[in-house]
């Protein structure tokens, strides 16, 4: 009797996605811009990209980062096996560590908020005398 080979890990019967499209796919699943997730991950925004179009792969230690920052296992990124809501653990040291990280991306937004507020207040003030 001959095995049915469509159940196989090894032959899957959708096609496989590249390593870059699962990275892209996690971190938008994840609610993370390009931007927040290099930064997160401490890559450069173009450094992610390249991976994301499978131009460069991350090393290991890149990639189980990654994973714990998107929410996804490392399993699923490098494989695609395993599942993609299934987190790898974050020790509390490293979860300190993102979350101060998020506190001051935070507080620059906030920052660049408040002085683009005070430009804009200007330009229109500015706007209404020439009128």
């Amino acid at each position: 009797m001959v095995a049915n080979l469509s159940s196989n890990v090894l032959s899957p019967s959708e096609p496989e996605t590249t390593l870059g499209e699962r990275l892209q796919k996690a971190r938008e699943n994840a609610g993370l811009s390009m931007a927040m997730a290099s930064h997160l991950a401490g890559v450069k925004p173009t450094t992610l990209r390249d991976w994301e179009r499978d131009r460069s792969a991350p090393r290991v230690n890149k990639l189980v980062n990654l994973a714990g920052i998107l929410g996804v296992s490392p399993t699923h990124l490098m494989a695609e096996e395993g599942q993609s809501d299934n987190p790898v653990a974050t020790s509390r040291g490293r979860q300190e560590k993102l979350l101060n990280q998020l506190r001051a991306e935070i507080s620059d937004i906030e920052a660049q908020q408040k002085e683009l507020t005070a430009r804009l207040g200007t330009a229109v003030k500015l706007l209404k005398k020439l009128k």
